[in-house]
């Protein structure tokens, strides 16, 4: 068993060497504590330091004098923390020398283990020099220390490097508080830092080899990004056009891993920076003719972020590159710059994510080809970026957000997260509608059950007055929308911080006062409230229950929760006012009403919409849709309803109503969302048409009280138009077992079919005195993973005369294919003048009982 002795003896030896050598060189505290958070002040004081020293050593002057001071060295050490996660630094001065000190914590145990180390610099005989150094509690004398640092200098920046800083060292004059540099340097410094990156990139190649991009791979690649038209701005485009390119390499039997590192690096040095080129050891030269500046999300800026930190987590730098974006956002915040903006930090953690999954395994990369080849949807790998805080500057960032870190900082990053985590290109199956992840809603009674004996309505929820920017009074609204047959209507002013009379009891007054001279309509105080955080892009009608604290709670609401020009804590989502609507809003069983308004009006895209109406849903309850039809109606061409940016009405209704849009693709997830609202959005007669003049929106409820729309309202029974070419509609299903109208759900058993009805009621004239006709009618039919349009003859339907009006009716039978069904109608009047009028209703939804 002597054999068995000496392993026993060989492993305690090694063991004792191992824990010698972990006492020697860990240690449970850091000698240089963290500093703390980063100020935009620091990093600019940093950036300052930088460009400072950097004029003097790339000038073409033999000569490099400069002077540092303690503060500036606090500002360049904390900043070196920040970017290198887990290390902190110090450089301390004094009039006999400099220490140099750092800690690097290892992710051992609880709190961790810390590498100590320090150098100590002094006027030695030779001049200002190394005295000696410290790693852990190993002392390194510094005849060893320099040659070993000397060698590191000279095997990462080459020799001429090497030999200029040993002459700037050399040179150091420390006094107290500061240090100064004058020392000869190489005329041609500049190009040596230039040369010395190729060095360095081929080094770290040496390291990790797996990270190294072939040349000749990204030379392909980058001569089929310039082969292919560039008319197209959005980076997406070219990601589709290179993945593309991949895929058929990888069917041929190419490495995809390989494959796709290529096209990314050709990606970032077409559409990033010709510098990358160096970095990765590829020596192309670019024709700047041949670039083109991409976009994502329409903002150049966001590509850059995507490519330049998918490329430092290509060369294993993650942490460094997230960190280094951050620093940018925290010097954008100083005066003068752009913003701290978390728009630019989520495309820097989607460029990472990016690069990381289409390079990480053979399974991974090919799926991502598959996803990608030839797609040019951004929001396949970029997650939702519209409504994330921005542009903070000034002590703006520090008094909202604290500092990178901070709880504050820590919800948003998370957020951010979170879409990245749910986009398609990180979950298999895009193809496929993944339901299980979705909202879906349990079959509810009939709402309207209870409203055997109710009316119906004619509304206008959308106006504004002189309280805001309107041109009227709210008598003259009032007069002009009983005119033209209006029951009910809301004066929905801006919230805007300066309009002080808004929700005021002046306001409430001169409400009070027209209730009173017209008994018959019923005008409500209402809001319009700029959404936070987008600080006035998005705007939403509120309306709160009527109550003895109707007043004082819409006060509040506007007060704290409306983010005209501003914003707070509580105005960077939308929690905290969907939180107060939820707890606060409401009054006995009746919730407040908030409706999305013009929802394209601003928007770059429309996802835009289906995410931010999924995101409210979720929140609260009181959110029930959005207004389909716009107002301004009196604009004409494409400025119809002020939609003045990208997105465009479509026969005067908001893109999001198109069938396979916004609408249904909610409806689809479950979400039960109305969109059947035309509302006036009245500011005067220049633009605009009266409450009930042109837009109508049509609601069953049990009266025109306050408390009974907003009950009505919630429940859906809603459809709307221009023009007034229909009087009336009755849209329902009926099963074996009931019937069911708008905004209800109906539960059917698998293999029962059902029937669709429809009873149009047309108007003898429409609301010019023109005679009416339907010209196109439609079923909208979605189905969990797929949406189709039906279309119907109107002269081919069943029609009799009711009184003086005629009054068509649809009949279709109709199967459900999946167990989530909803139907929606919409039909056309093309008029003498070439106008299409429409109308839309709310849906009904069918779901398989078993």
């Amino acid at each position: 068993m002597k054999w068995v002795s000496r392993l026993i003896k060989k492993l305690l030896i090694r063991f004792g060497v191992i824990a010698i050598i972990c006492v020697l060189l860990f240690s449970l505290t850091p000698i240089v504590a963290p500093k703390g958070n980063v100020s935009p002040q620091q990093v600019q004081s940093a950036k300052n330091v930088v460009k400072k020293v950097w004029e003097q050593l790339a000038s073409n002057q033999t000569q490099a004098k400069f002077t540092l001071n303690q503060e500036e060295l606090n500002d360049l050490t904390a900043i070196a923390g920040h970017t290198l996660k887990g290390s902190s630094f110090a450089i301390n001065l004094s009039s006999f020398g400099v220490n140099i000190a750092s800690s690097l914590r290892i992710p051992i145990l609880s709190k961790g283990l810390f590498i100590n180390g320090y150098c100590l610099y002094g006027n030695e005989l030779s001049g200002f020099a190394m005295v000696g150094c410290k790693l852990g509690k190993v002392p390194i004398p510094a005849f060893i220390a320099e040659p070993i640092l000397n060698a590191g200098l000279w095997l990462v920046f080459g020799d001429e490097i090497k030999q200029n800083v040993n002459a700037l060292i050399a040179s150091a004059q420390p006094n107290g508080d500061t240090i100064s540099f004058d020392a000869k340097k190489s005329a041609n410094f500049k190009d040596a830092v230039k040369s010395s990156l190729s060095t360095a990139s081929q080094l770290a190649s040496a390291v990790t080899p797996s990270q190294t991009a072939k040349p000749e791979l990204v030379k392909a690649y980058i001569d089929h990004i310039l082969a292919t038209s560039q008319t197209n701005k959005s980076l997406s485009f070219f990601i589709g056009q290179v993945f593309a390119k991949a895929q058929l390499a990888s069917l041929d039997g190419a490495d995809p891993v390989e494959e796709n590192r290529a096209a990314l690096w050709a990606l970032a040095i077409i559409f990033g920076s010709e510098r990358f080129a160096v970095l990765s050891d590829i020596d192309i030269p670019i024709n700047a003719n041949n670039r083109a500046v991409t976009t994502l999300n329409g903002r150049g800026d966001l590509s850059l972020h995507f490519l330049y930190s998918s490329i430092l987590e290509q060369v294993g730098k993650e942490n460094i590159g997230l960190s280094i974006g951050e620093l940018k956002e925290l010097l954008d915040s100083n005066e003068g710059g752009s913003g701290y903006s978390f728009a630019d930090l989520a495309a820097d953690k989607a460029g990472i994510a990016f690069s990381k999954f289409v390079t990480s395994n053979d399974e991974s990369a090919i799926y991502a080809q598959d996803v990608l080849a030839y797609q040019t949807k951004e929001e396949l790998f970029l997650p939702a970026i519209h409504d994330l805080p921005e542009g903070f500057r000034g002590e703006e960032f520090n008094e909202i957000i604290g500092y990178v870190g901070s709880s504050v900082y820590n919800e948003i990053e998370s957020r951010i997260d979170k879409r990245i985590i749910s986009l398609p290109l990180y979950s298999s199956g895009e193809n496929k509608r993944r339901l299980s992840n979705e909202k879906h809603h349990i079959p509810k009674q009939n709402i309207n059950g209870s409203y055997a004996n109710g009316i119906w309505l004619n509304i206008d929820t959308h106006i504004h007055t002189r309280y805001s920017d309107g041109n009227k009074s709210v008598s003259e609204i009032a007069e002009r929308a009983s005119q033209f047959g209006c029951d009910a209507i809301a004066i929905t002013d801006h919230g805007d911080y300066n309009l002080k009379d808004v929700a005021s009891t002046t306001y409430f007054d001169d409400i009070t006062k027209v209730n009173d001279l017209y008994p018959h309509l019923t005008v409500m105080p209402g809001l319009e409230w700029n959404v936070p955080p987008f600080m006035g892009r998005e705007h939403a009608t509120v309306l709160l229950p009527e109550s003895p604290d109707l007043q004082t709670n819409l006060e509040e609401f506007k007060s704290r929760f409306d983010s005209y020009g501003r914003r707070k804590k509580e105005q960077l989502s939308i929690s905290s006012a969907a939180e107060w609507l939820d707890n606060i809003g409401h009054y006995g069983t009746v919730k407040p009403v908030v409706i999305y308004n013009h929802p394209n009006r601003k928007d770059v895209s429309q996802n835009e919409n289906t995410y931010d109406l999924a995101e409210w849903m979720d929140r609260s309850d009181s959110f029930i849709g959005f207004a389909g039809a716009p107002g301004h109606q009196k604009m004409a061409g494409s400025n119809n309803g002020a939609y003045s940016f990208r997105q465009k009405t479509i026969h005067r209704w908001d893109p999001a109503v198109q069938p396979g849009n916004t609408w249904d693709t909610l409806l689809q997830r479950g979400y039960d969302v109305w969109g059947a609202r035309a509302g006036s959005d009245f500011h005067s007669t220049d633009g605009d048409y009266w409450p009930c003049e042109f837009s109508t929106t049509h609601l069953f409820s049990r009266s025109n009280n306050h408390n009974d729309i907003l009950q009505a309202l919630k429940s859906g029974n809603t459809w709307a138009q221009h023009g007034k070419f229909v009087n009336q509609l009755n849209f329902y299903v009926k099963t074996s077992a009931k019937t069911a109208t708008m905004g209800e759900t109906v539960a059917v058993n698998t293999k029962d079919a059902i029937e669709i009805n429809a009873l149009i009621t047309l108007n003898e004239k429409d609301w010019q005195g023109y005679s009416t006709r339907l010209d196109e009618l439609e079923l909208i039919i979605i189905e969990q993973d797929d949406i189709q349009v039906v279309p119907f003859e109107p002269a081919l339907l069943k029609s009799e005369l009711v009184g003086q009006l005629t009054q068509l009716h649809l009949q279709y039978r109709y199967r459900p294919q999946s167990k989530n069904t909803v139907f929606r109608l919409r039909g056309r009047s093309i008029q003498p003048e070439q106008h299409h009028y429409m109308f839309y209703s709310n849906p009904i939804r069918v779901m398989k009982s078993n």
